[in-house]
């Protein structure tokens, strides 16, 4: 017999996974930020395990994004553009060096400073 997953559980993690991807990140990378278990984070995803507070919090900072991120109104699950873009690129830059973010703020500093 199937166990009936609860709404709210899958809608969470149904955010973590869009959160995720838009980062273009993989389970197994999220869990090692979030010093989680990727089959864990899978879990999650799939709405079959019900995270806790702390679970939560450990996914958010592995994501760089707040708790609420993952409580969406139902039917605002699809990020705008340019959110997805910007998770796309805290995805790149999460796990570089202290030097290497310096490096790619000058840059885009530098590409941007005439646009004022």
């Amino acid at each position: 017999m199937k166990t009936k997953l609860d709404p709210i559980v899958v809608s969470v993690g149904r955010q973590i996974r869009q959160i995720r991807k838009a980062q273009k990140i993989s389970q197994q990378e999220l869990g090692e930020r979030a010093d989680l278990n990727y089959k864990y984070i899978g879990g999650v995803e799939r709405g079959e395990r019900n995270p806790s507070i702390q679970s939560l919090v450990k996914i958010a900072r592995g994501l760089k994004v707040g708790v609420g991120d993952f409580f969406k109104i139902e039917g605002q699950r699809q990020l705008p553009d340019k959110d997805r873009l910007l998770n796309s690129i805290i995805g790149l830059l999460g796990n570089k060096s202290t030097k290497e973010l310096k490096l790619a703020k000058r840059m885009l500093t530098s590409l941007f400073k005439d646009e004022g």
